[in-house]
């Protein structure tokens, strides 16, 4: 991933724009990630008393090397509350010999059941 920062001058002006980069394999690997976090109270905008863990799972991977989106699945949801993010799309993946992984989709948050998962 590499961020490229263009910057224009005049005589009047000065303005810089950046944008990111992904360069991917697609034949890398596959990402595996489960784990969490502590959420502390007023983490959570709108259950501002809830503490407890976010957690997250995320799996992703190019099917065939000519794939230019992964296919995969990531989700997110806290403990003790409503808060769900459900995902819609994956728009790519990046994966490095250090184990490192780094993903970009769309999703929506939404409510469900008290409950974990």
């Amino acid at each position: 991933m590499y961020t490229i920062d263009v910057t224009v001058r005049d005589d009047a002006a000065t303005d810089t724009s950046g944008s990111v980069i992904v360069v991917y394999d697609p034949d890398a690997g596959t990402a595996n990630i489960d784990g969490s976090t502590a959420t502390l109270p007023g983490a959570l905008v709108s259950e501002p008393n809830a503490a407890g863990h976010i957690w997250l799972h995320n799996t992703a991977q190019y099917q065939t090397r000519s794939a230019t989106t992964p296919a995969g699945q990531g989700k997110a949801w806290t403990d003790g509350t409503s808060f769900r993010l459900e995902p819609s799309s994956l728009e790519w993946l990046v994966l490095n010999k250090e184990g490192k992984v780094a993903s970009r989709g769309t999703g929506t948050s939404t409510s469900g059941p008290a409950t974990p998962g």
